[in-house]
């Protein structure tokens, strides 16, 4: 016996090798350190409603995901969103002393005093709960900002009092303290101003355009800044008149203004702009911002600037470079994965779609083109590279499918002929490019067009049945719902599929792997019963359970399979069940399931894919997630003892130059199940041979090669894990 140690980057692998008369074993047992899954940080950058800096602290509100803290200048981000109602959509910051106050849309305002750590309910009065924007005056005095007018409290928010004299019912977008006076931002009414602590307002809008829509107000020193749909306006005396300041502006459409020192910065359509000459001039400071920038913080010597969907980007250099930040902005859900080259898409709830093509290093929105707030929930690439998105509305009853020709950078809808009351959950296309949607109501869609048109093909499927998932096994087609059907006949009748499988279970996920068809459930209707992964190895014809080394007396809800090209099957469970995680079952299933997430962070599982040497997972308003294969498959792991197959045990009797069956002569040493099958020279797969059991010994199987062309072909023999290949030339 030969004895090998080897250390790699994550584990110590112990080989041994034993030569025994007439068997040779080759055993490889990983012994597992710290390895262990690690979030991608991401997706999840979003769109950055609000910037403050209070001390130390930077906070940020993202979208519909609560605030976030960074205590390193945005290095690093933190959800700090205990006490907020879930899918809270922060709006607008104002820091007070060790107060800080979140407005929302919708939800009134919370106060922290812990800098984020609790938050609790801080708007007693408050006439209208959607809150845009705050001030605080010279007096200590809150103002508070809303689409119905301005309420003001004077006891750090304990209540609030109206202070809309003259405004009743205006909408208000920004607010700016300049000692006892407060000017006010408006929706089409210009600005507004009042002197003694909201008690009356008045137009303040000589210079300014009719109806001028005001965005942001800042204060610096005796000069205020008013940022506007017709571009930046100054007043140097309180208000009483202003002058357009838009020399060097390339777009007038103003979204965002920040003082700074002597600097001022604005965000437009058309990107950032620095002035340091009060605004006598703008200079374009846009070098490493990817997105239109809504809102600015200054922090130090550092200025950040949030996104309409790139996160939080940041400057050291007075707007010279800026680099993104959005380390920890992960609290996306993930819900469905896409591969095409280099570039890994995820698709997400509410976000849409994020790109990487650096391995998850780094993800990107991409999402010109798709409706604000879309889930997607299921994706499927053609031969041409073509990416197509299964999607529904946020907060709707609706949905569609889009396409993709340009990896992502813009989508247009697909869905001419599909129903838009309903989601798709899932999308399959076929080696001859039919692509085939499942919708969440209305069953299965069609489309031999790339999308361009599709019909209902549901005779067999029960009526309206939401269909989870699609599989494609050679000429064969999966659908999974309540139940599984197969159909043979590209989609124009389905059969049901379910022995072994309880009545009423939801099934969820399929995968393929060779010969295998894997499907993952749910709990279904069934009181009490947890979900389960079912192995056909007959074409789908019965279904088997393989619950070893699954967790027991738990509700696991599998959401989603996939198979290593090994035929290794990962299963994720999600859906807030603490035991829920991901499970391995290597060795073609005899060792059972083992947990590959034990001791990580609580893996509420939304989606999953083998993506080269990794798994990624996506998870439930965590982010997308990353393990390499080698930390969990070993070359053996608990693999019994085989006896070698050499290729003098397969062979063709046959001459290849007849119009003749062609006889496949094969030996094993044990039951195994072994399959044939047959690929053309471009790689495509033209014939499946046998495919079952066969017990130890001699055996032999007949390959029809009657109409088969003149060419050089590769016969594959699978036995259990193991594969073997001849060459094979057919000459007419």
């Amino acid at each position: 016996m030969n004895i090998l140690l080897e250390r790699t980057r994550d584990s110590i692998r112990l080989t041994f090798s034993i030569c025994v008369t007439g068997y040779s074993f080759l055993i490889s047992i990983p012994q597992q350190s710290n390895a262990q899954w690690v979030s991608t940080g991401g997706p999840g950058n979003g769109i950055i409603h609000a910037l403050a800096a209070k001390d130390s602290n930077i906070f940020a509100a993202n979208n519909s995901k609560g605030v976030f803290i960074s205590t390193n200048n945005g290095t690093n981000w933190t959800a700090v969103d205990s006490g907020l109602p879930l899918n809270t959509m922060v709006q607008s910051f104002a820091v007070k002393d060790s107060c800080i106050f979140a407005g929302t849309y919708g939800q009134g305002i919370f106060l922290s005093t812990n800098n984020g750590t609790s938050w609790t309910s801080a708007d007693s009065g408050l006439t209208y709960p959607y809150v845009n924007c705050f001030a605080v005056n010279g007096s200590g005095i809150i103002f508070a900002g809303t689409q119905g007018g301005i309420s003001i409290s004077s006891n750090n928010g304990t209540t609030w009092t109206p202070a809309d004299s003259g405004l009743k019912w205006t909408f208000i977008l920004c607010l700016a303290a300049n000692g006892g006076n407060v000017f006010a931002g408006t929706d089409t009414s210009g600005v507004l101003l009042s002197t003694n602590n909201g008690k009356n307002w008045s137009s303040a809008n000589s210079g300014l355009p009719a109806k001028t829509r005001v965005t942001s107000i800042v204060v610096s020193g005796n000069d205020i800044f008013a940022g506007t749909n017709s571009g930046v306006y100054l007043s140097a005396n309180n208000g009483t008149g202003w002058t357009a300041i838009n020399n060097g502006l390339t777009n007038l459409s103003v979204l965002a203004l920040v003082a700074t020192g002597s600097n001022i910065f604005v965000s437009t359509r058309g990107g950032v702009f620095l002035s340091v000459d009060s605004g006598t001039s703008w200079t374009a400071k846009n070098y490493g911002i990817t997105d239109t920038v809504t809102s600015f913080a200054v922090r130090g010597s550092y200025i950040l600037a949030g996104t309409n969907g790139d996160g939080v980007f940041r400057s050291a250099n007075n707007g010279t470079s800026w680099i993104m930040i959005n380390n920890g902005f992960n609290n996306t859900t993930a819900s469905s994965f896409a591969v095409i080259g280099n570039n890994i898409f995820a698709g997400t709830i509410r976000d849409g779609v994020f790109l990487s093509n650096d391995n998850g290093t780094s993800w990107h929105p991409i999402n010109s083109g798709l409706p604000g707030g879309s889930d997607v929930l299921s994706f499927a690439v053609n031969h041409n590279g073509d990416l197509f998105a299964g999607t529904s509305l946020s907060g709707h009853n609706g949905g569609s499918v889009f396409l993709s020709t340009n990896n992502g950078s813009s989508w247009s809808a697909a869905n001419s002929g599909l129903p838009t009351d309903t989601w798709f959950y899932s999308l399959a296309i076929n080696d001859s490019g039919t692509i085939f949607a499942g919708a969440g109501s209305g069953g299965v869609f069609r489309s031999v067009d790339n999308g361009k048109s599709w019909i209902s093909v549901n005779s067999g499927l029960p009526s309206d049945m939401a269909v989870q998932c699609l599989a494609i096994s050679d000429s064969n087609i999966f659908a999974g719902g309540n139940g599984i059907f197969m159909s043979s006949n590209n989609g124009n009748s389905w059969t049901a599929l379910n022995t072994g499988i309880p009545a009423n279970t939801g099934v969820q996920c399929l995968a393929v792997s060779n010969s295998n068809i894997f499907a993952g459930t749910g709990t279904g209707s069934l009181a009490n019963h947890t979900g389960s992964v079912y192995r056909s190895t007959d074409n789908g014809t019965s279904w088997t359970a393989l619950n070893t080394g699954l967790p027991t007396n738990h509700l696991l809800n599998f959401m989603r399979l996939a198979v290593t090209s090994a035929g290794d099957v990962f299963a994720g469970s999600g859906g807030g069940n603490p035991y829920n995680g991901i499970f391995l079952l290597a060795n073609d299933g005899r060792s059972g399931w083992t947990s590959v997430t034990t001791g990580s962070t609580t893996f509420d599982v939304w989606s999953l894919a083998v993506i080269g040497s990794n798994v990624f997972a996506g998870l439930n308003v965590g982010g997308v997630w990353r393990r390499p294969l080698s930390e969990m498959i070993s070359s053996s792991n608990s693999e019994p003892l085989r006896r070698p197959l050499s290729q003098t045990h397969f062979k063709i009797l046959a001459p290849a130059s007849l119009r003749t069956p062609a006889t496949i002569v094969f030996s094993i040493p044990q039951l195994e199940k072994v399959t044939f099958i047959v690929f053309d020279m471009f790689g495509h797969k033209i014939a499946s041979i046998a495919n079952r059991d066969f017990q130890p010994g001699s055996h032999h199987v007949t390959w029809d090669t009657r109409n088969i062309a003149t060419g050089i072909y590769t016969l594959h023999m699978q036995v259990g894990s193991s594969s073997y290949a001849k060459t094979v030339p057919i000459v007419r």
